[in-house]
């Protein structure tokens, strides 16, 4: 009987066969192979879904983390773990935003791979070493580069950030002088200004620390205190 069920979305097709025949080496069943996400959702079966879903992030052009709501809704009860050879903080900090139950690394450990698996299927959270490192490196130094840029992209709409302001609080938030925004950006030190006034009326404070902890306040898991 198969440990467990697994459906892989990849479009190297070489990682693809390797990963198929390593899985059902070691006892899964491998449901479904698919290059791309319509091909994905034309071989999914919702009436024998998989246990598990192992996510590339670049499939072809498209990042596959902005799809991964759309695949949990399609197999709400599937765990998706990441595999991928991006090493990128804001591709594992936007896929664990994003609900993955796991984060491994192409080209580390295989049984890594079935680590991740069955840590899942325990709803157990899973990082390949390289993974681990970085998250805990990001957490080691809260201070420069905070906050991931999918999550200032995220506060910049909800403050109604136009282009260049986005620009000036992401500088602000790696606590970036107002000449080295400037600089930069191909801007003066005049208009930096200007964009800070506009991004204190904005997110209704007075001064960089109070905008600094405005931010943090709209970060999951970051703390003010």
């Amino acid at each position: 009987m198969p440990m467990y069920s697994v459906a892989i979305i990849e479009d190297d097709l070489k990682s693809l066969q390797a990963t198929t025949e390593f899985l059902i080496a070691h006892k899964y069943e491998v449901r479904v192979q698919s290059s791309s996400l319509p091909a994905f959702l034309e071989s999914l079966s919702i009436d024998t879904p998989p246990d598990v879903v192992l996510l590339d992030i670049m499939v072809g052009n498209a990042n596959m983390l902005a799809h991964l709501n759309k695949i949990k809704l399609l197999v709400p009860k599937a765990k998706i773990i990441i595999t991928t050879g991006h090493v990128e903080p804001d591709f594992l900090f936007q896929a664990l935003g994003a609900g993955a139950n796991g984060y491994y690394i192409k080209g580390s450990n295989p049984h890594n791979l079935l680590e991740a698996i069955q840590a899942a299927m325990l709803d157990q959270a899973f990082l390949s070493p390289p993974a681990a490192k970085l998250l805990i490196d990001k957490m080691s130094h809260p201070g420069a580069g905070f906050a991931p840029s999918h999550y200032l992209k995220g506060i910049a709409v909800q403050l109604g950030l136009n282009k260049r302001e986005f620009q000036v609080l992401t500088g602000l938030t790696d606590e970036k002088t107002y000449q080295e925004i400037a600089d930069e950006n191909h801007i003066s030190i005049n208009t930096i200004r200007h964009y800070v006034v506009s991004l204190y009326q904005k997110a209704g404070v007075r001064k960089k620390e109070a905008l600094i902890r405005k931010v943090r306040e709209l970060i999951p898991g970051q703390s003010t205190g």
